[in-house]
Formats: structure tokens, C-alpha cells, sequence
């Protein structure tokens, strides 16, 4: 029996659009928009204030004394920007601002739905009291991080561009009296760096570092989806047959909108024509994970096998072909045990390991078990196996 495997170069098919997501956060730690509560003072609905416990924001339709201000922030918490990026900010009547004073930080954490690739993030932001500088880290599913810094306006500033939303109104917090209409909420981008574009995006640090005595205001971020970024990408993929059966084994690094993996399968005499074999779920999990799939339906002959990616929308990428021959029953089979591979045999047999170069690493003659030591170098290695009259072959990938 001939085990063999082929190797085609797959060109992943994706879409030229950058989506804007406008993303769900958690983390902010104070109130500091008036709710629309009619003759109330802020102190009834907010927390604290935009500066050094003088001023906040209100919301429209917020009053003082009988009179209802429309100058205030939009009743939808959303508003476009004048560079048409949309901020959704937190509810009104809850923690919707992360506040930091000098040497103090704080995180903001992205829902599940919005922990994916970015390639620019822009953060909703302003100052109390004054300009400031903050200090950022981005943190990736895979435990790395990119920092920088950010300087941000005083939120009196109706003349910054580019800007979020501007001609904003204040409310004194003690007494509700106004303290004018020309505040602003500004834009400030983050740009991702080409090599993490790919990486999904967790959580982001601020820290505003001394010796600073302003305050900093962060409202919201809307970032820019990633094109560069691959819903899935694959570690490798692997066939082998085992008792009249046909094992496909893949891994994959890393997983965004997957919905669920579809195998084909076609005929040596039609390489062409596939026909559905079978599904997989997807696991879900960002980083990655193992999965199998199982045809007992192959009859003798060679087959090749075409493994798919669907993502929630409906895409499907080709992730790779193998190609495989099904005959008797095996009298052995080679088992992946991560630092090496397990050659289990129920006769003597005679293998040689050799490179993609035919340089011969290692050799034996007996039966049973026998540990073959994986090679330092990652790379595809040929296992020549010889059972009584039969010469057998297998790529072995590491």
C-alpha cells in the first residue's frame, strides 16, 4: 500500500472592505453625563466630573430650572464624527467614561463580538483642566502588546479638527447652571502596526503618567476591521489511513468568524469532481485547536481530500488537498505525539527516515513500537517503510 501526500499552493480569496466596527467596552469607572431628568442637579446622575470636580457633560433634553438644553450629547449615545467614523458610547445612566488623573490607569476590554484584527483604532476622548498625554498598550490574543502614546485636547476646544463632536454644552455638577456650549469630544487614532494587523485585539491600557495634572476622558472606541487578517490560518494538515479508513488531522493557529470546517472528497480517475464527505464544527477559540475528521465510506483506491473554512457569513476559503490511497488493512500505522512520532507495527518491518534533501537520519529493523525523535528543523521528512515484500511511504510533517 502507497501512502502519499501532495502539496498545493492555495491563494485564500478576500474581501477589499474595511469594515468600521464601533466597539463594546467594559472598564469605564465613572458617570460623567447628566441623564435628562427634569429640574435635577448632576449630582442626582453622575459620578463625577469631565475636569477637577467643576463640570460635566449632559445629555439632550437634560434641564435645569424648567428649561430642556438641546446642546447636549445625542439621546442615541451615537454620533458621527467629521471624518464620518461612527462612536457608540456607553449608557448614560451608568459608568460611561474611563476618568484617569495622574499616575493612574486603567483598561478597557472589548466584548467577545469585537475582539478581532484592527488597523486603526480611534479613541473618543478629551481633557479636563487642560491638554494631557496618555499612554497606551494594545493587548493581543496571543499575549503580545504595542504601546504608544496619545495627545489628547482640553474639551474646550470647538476649533480642534479633526473632531468627534463639538458646540457641546457643561453643567456645573453641584448647581446645573450651564458653564457655556463650546466643548468638544475629539477623535484621536491609534494606528496598528502592519505586523500586529493581524493579531486580535483584547483590551487597550491607559495610563496618564505623572507629573501631569490634567484629567483624561475616554468615551468610546471605533475601530477599522483589518483586511490583512485571515479568518483562519492552518499549522498544518494531515492524512493517513488506518484500517480501511481515511484520518484527516489539522490545526489551525488562529480562527475569526469561523463557522465550521467542510471536507470533499474526489476520485483518483475524477480529481475534479468533489462530493461532500463531511463537517466539523468550529471550536471558536481565537488562538486556535486541533481538529479530526474520520471517513470510513472510502472504498480501495486514491482519493483526494479538499479541506474548506466557512465563516459565519457564509464565505468559504479552501484551506488545502491532500491526496491518499486506501488498501488492505494496515500492519502498521505512525501515531504524532507532539516531541515525536510512534511507529506501531504488528510485524517486523524495516523504516528509514530521511529529509527533503535524501539525507538518511535514521534507520531501523524489528517490530513493535519504536519512538522515531522528531528533527530540530520544522520541515516535510519521508518515512520508507518495508513490510516482508511491500515498500510503503509516508510524509511526515513537523
Amino acid at each position: 500500500m502507497l501512502i502519499g501526500f501532495s502539496f498545493f499552493c492555495i491563494h485564500p480569496i478576500l474581501k477589499a472592505q474595511t469594515p468600521e466596527i464601533q466597539i463594546s467596552l467594559t472598564g469605564f469607572n465613572e458617570d460623567v453625563i447628566a441623564d435628562p431628568v427634569l429640574n435635577s442637579v448632576p449630582t442626582s446622575s453622575t459620578t463625577n466630573s469631565v475636569d477637577l470636580s467643576t463640570y460635566v457633560f449632559y445629555m439632550d433634553g437634560y434641564s435645569n430650572n424648567g428649561t430642556a438644553y438641546t446642546n447636549g450629547i445625542p439621546l442615541s449615545e451615537q454620533y458621527l464624527s467629521s471624518t464620518n467614523h461612527t462612536f457608540q458610547l456607553a449608557p448614560y445612566n451608568a459608568n460611561n467614561d474611563l476618568r484617569l488623573e495622574a499616575t493612574q490607569s486603567g483598561t478597557l476590554t472589548f466584548a467577545a463580538v469585537n475582539q478581532r484584527p484592527y488597523s486603526v483604532l480611534y479613541l473618543a476622548a478629551c481633557a479636563g483642566d487642560g491638554d494631557i498625554n496618555i499612554n497606551y498598550t494594545i493587548n493581543f490574543s496571543d499575549a503580545s502588546t504595542e504601546s504608544g502614546s496619545v495627545f489628547i485636547n482640553d474639551w474646550f476646544c470647538s476649533g480642534c479638527t479633526p473632531y468627534g463632536i463639538k458646540d457641546l454644552g457643561r453643567a456645573q455638577v453641584a448647581s446645573g447652571t450651564l458653564g457655556g456650549t463650546s466643548f468638544a469630544i475629539g477623535e484621536y487614532p491609534i494606528n496598528v502596526s502592519v505586523p500586529n494587523q493581524a493579531k486580535q485585539i483584547n483590551s487597550i491600557d491607559i495610563t496618564v503618567p505623572a507629573p501631569q495634572t490634567e484629567v483624561a476622558n475616554i468615551f468610546g472606541i471605533t475601530g477599522i476591521a483589518s483586511t490583512s487578517a485571515l479568518p483562519v490560518s492552518v499549522e498544518y494538515f494531515n492524512a493517513r489511513s488506518e484500517n480501511n479508513k481515511v484520518v484527516l488531522q489539522w490545526k489551525t493557529a488562529q480562527e475569526f468568524k469561523n463557522k465550521q470546517f467542510i471536507i470533499e472528497r474526489a476520485t483518483a480517475a475524477q480529481p475534479s469532481v468533489f462530493v461532500a464527505a463531511g463537517k466539523v464544527l468550529s471550536s471558536s477559540l481565537p488562538n486556535g485547536a486541533t481538529y479530526s475528521f474520520t471517513d470510513v465510506s472510502a472504498l480501495r483506491g486514491t482519493y483526494l481530500y479538499r479541506l474548506s473554512q466557512q465563516d459565519v457569513d457564509g464565505n468559504i476559503k479552501i484551506l488545502g488537498i491532500r491526496s491518499i490511497t486506501v488498501g488492505n488493512k494496515n500492519s502498521w500505522i505512525v501515531q504524532d505525539n507532539g516531541v515525536n512520532w510512534q511507529l506501531i507495527s504488528s510485524e517486523p518491518l524495516k523504516f528509514r527516515l530521511i529529509d527533503i534533501n535524501g539525507r538518511l537520519l535514521r534507520s531501523y529493523s524489528g517490530s513493535g513500537n519504536v519512538t522515531i525523535p522528531k528533527p530540530s528543523a520544522r520541515g516535510i521528512y519521508e518515512l520508507q517503510i518495508q513490510t516482508g515484500n511491500e515498500f510503503f511511504t509516508q510524509k511526515l510533517l513537523k
